[in-house]
């Protein structure tokens, strides 16, 4: 209780009363909107788990299969098609030759992944655990000399080492020199 205030310490305590209020009532918005999110994202994930993981086989017009796996249809997203992935994905060009081969565990790349050129050579091979690399990589030019390899540890690399097109230890700046390297660091 107040006694004896002059109007000015009235209005600090005023003041004071309406930050102390304002804070109670931001902390309860906040509150409430995390618990907003959790509800959203349980939903989401009963809406996930109600759908199941079929096969599938998309193929070019030249009747090549382009790509095939397991895959769960969730819906669009701003026009695009939001699906997940389960088990072993597999690509390949038009003209027969392998492309990829990526592991998925309930929607989230998990395990190796393996790439190839066009040509049929390694153009890399990463790890993946739970949706982030994470793991050994290793990038190859279309020769399938190393281009770069290391180690990442949760999407940051822990190791890195480059190399030019005849296997010779080179700088990062040096590498981003030789054309097509950027791509696969962007």
């Amino acid at each position: 209780m107040l006694v004896a205030a002059s109007s000015r310490s009235v209005l600090f305590y005023s003041a004071g009363l309406m930050k102390a209020s304002f804070a109670i009532f931001a902390a309860l918005v906040l509150v409430t909107a995390l618990r907003a999110e959790d509800d959203i994202d349980k939903q989401l994930d009963k809406l996930r788990s109600s759908i199941p993981f079929k096969a599938y086989e998309q193929k070019y017009d030249n009747g090549q299969t382009e790509e095939r796996g397991r895959m769960r249809f969730l819906g669009y997203v701003c026009g695009q098609a939001w699906t997940e992935y389960d088990g072993l994905r597999e690509g390949w060009y038009a003209s027969g030759a392998k492309e990829c081969e990526m592991s998925y565990k309930n929607g989230k790349r998990d395990g190796v992944a393996l790439n190839w050129f066009a040509n049929g050579k390694r153009k890399y091979i990463v790890t993946w655990k739970n949706g982030r690399r994470d793991g050994d990589f290793t990038v190859f030019y279309d020769s399938e000399v190393i281009s770069s390899k290391g180690r990442f540890s949760e999407e940051v690399f822990a190791q890195v080492e480059f190399f030019d097109r005849e296997g010779k230890r080179i700088t990062r700046d040096q590498w981003l020199e030789i054309p097509g390297n950027r791509s696969f660091w962007q």
